[in-house]
């Protein structure tokens, strides 16, 4: 399954509604089973087979950005890399991107981003966006 940013995500980055450097921006990490439907997945709810275990909680992503790249035109939605320790939850197939609200029937989602399928085995795991050591790109609009 390929990375995508939800359709009503678009709409709310759009009007306003998402701001990308204020809110609370949470991760929850989901299993090798879950589809992302880009137009009926509108909010955390939405979400089928988020993993749990030991070591797992949903994380806020931190040192949010937005940075413009000339080169490929368009904008890159950044943020720092996140790691669980010493997680035990089964196998993580993504990571679905949501804005934080009152209970997971508002907390809309933003993008939901393929993983490489890893067994959890009570170590640590660590997402690198976009490959990079730090604060690296969740997702772009172009």
């Amino acid at each position: 399954m390929a990375s995508v940013i939800y359709n009503n995500a678009k709409k709310l980055i759009g009007d306003g509604t998402i701001n990308w450097t204020t809110g609370t921006y949470r991760i929850a990490l989901v299993g090798t089973t879950y589809t992302p439907d880009v137009d009926a997945h509108i909010y955390l709810s939405s979400v089928t087979n988020e993993i749990t275990g030991t070591g797992y909680l949903r994380k806020d992503t931190t040192n949010r950005a937005i940075v413009i790249d000339t080169a490929n035109d368009r904008a890159d939605y950044k943020a720092d890399n996140i790691t669980w320790t010493a997680i035990s939850a089964g196998t993580i197939g993504g990571a679905v991107l949501y804005k934080l609200g009152t209970v997971d029937g508002d907390s809309p989602l933003l993008a939901y981003i393929d993983l490489t399928d890893t067994v959890t085995n009570g170590g640590d795991f660590t997402i690198k966006w976009d490959g990079q050591s730090s604060n690296g790109r969740i997702f772009s609009i172009a």
